[in-house]
């Protein structure tokens, strides 16, 4: 018998990878959509720095969403609030929105 696990669970993390990359951009694009006049958008230099990355480590496959490209130093505010403005939660509640779709972007590509 021969033992190929580590094949298996490389694959498997290919497959993940893979899925998070479309499933990232998904959430990003979604997430920009919820930055708009009167809403978290102002200059629009917040709404184009987010975007997506997928790290690939020995151990766990970590998608990244936010201020990805040119980070600005005021995106937590705009998405969490201070001094009483509640804030937009552009990432939070997009994920909270699209959450039940992550499982058919990891069936589309495991097919």
């Amino acid at each position: 018998m021969i033992w190929n696990g580590r094949d298996v669970l490389r694959d498997a993390s290919a497959k993940l990878a893979e899925a998070f990359e479309e499933f990232g951009a998904f959430w990003a694009e979604a997430a920009k959509g919820e930055l708009y006049p009167g809403h978290g958008y102002d200059t629009g230099r917040l709404q184009r720095s987010i975007g997506h990355e997928v790290t690939l480590g020995p151990d766990a496959v970590v998608l990244t969403v936010g201020s990805i490209h040119d980070p600005v130093e005021y995106g937590y505010w705009v998405h969490e609030g201070h001094r009483g403005f509640a804030g937009y939660h552009y990432l939070t509640g997009t994920l909270e929105r699209l959450k039940g779709i992550l499982p058919r972007f990891i069936a589309e590509v495991s097919r």
